[in-house]
């Protein structure tokens, strides 16, 4: 098996192994990425393999919620209370304030 993350979903689709062989190939890239001297690009395929590996084992013996139990709430309720907030003035006097704190600068 060619190690990839396309390469481990094929296998995995293409020859059904029981959770005894997932685990065999799961220990054998674990001690390929561990024993080499090559640099984390170059073992990336390993990686992720790896990864989906184990994610197959750990949805087949359940161990992977769908959504974690911990999962925290959103909260969307407003940061600030908008109720109190005062009502747009109209623009001619909206620009009579601003001419007034203009002339009040110079």
């Amino acid at each position: 098996m060619s190690t990839s993350a396309e390469s481990a979903s094929n296998w995995l689709r293409d020859t059904q192994p029981d959770d005894a062989t997932v685990q065999e190939m799961v220990e054998k890239l674990n001690t390929r990425i561990e024993q080499s001297d090559e640099s984390e690009d170059k073992l990336q395929g390993s990686i992720e393999a790896l990864d989906v590996l184990e994610h197959h084992l750990n949805r087949q013996q359940g161990d992977t919620p769908a959504y974690p139990a911990d999962t925290p709430e959103l909260d969307t309720r407003p940061l600030i209370d908008h109720t109190g907030v005062a009502p747009e003035r109209p623009a001619d006097e909206k620009r009579a304030i601003f001419e007034q704190l203009k002339n009040q600068l110079k």
